[in-house]
């Protein structure tokens, strides 16, 4: 069983949580502002891999929550 589980008459029961809004799902999915800041300093410095991989996950979160 998992931690927050509750247990009642000898079954356990998973606890249970609200679903994410809108907003919530696309900034736990969007690339966290360090990782995007580290990627412009190396396209900066001349290897643009990591922004480029940047900007297809950006759009990838874009799709699959796109704005209401």
């Amino acid at each position: 069983t998992k931690i927050g589980a509750a247990y009642s008459d000898g079954t356990f029961t998973a606890k249970t949580y609200p679903a994410l809004s809108y907003d919530q799902r696309r900034k736990r999915d969007f690339p966290n502002i360090g990782d995007v800041i580290d990627a412009i300093f190396k396209k900066e410095a001349g290897d643009s891999t990591e922004f480029d991989n940047l900007a297809t996950q950006r759009q990838t979160v874009k799709n699959a929550h796109p704005k209401p």
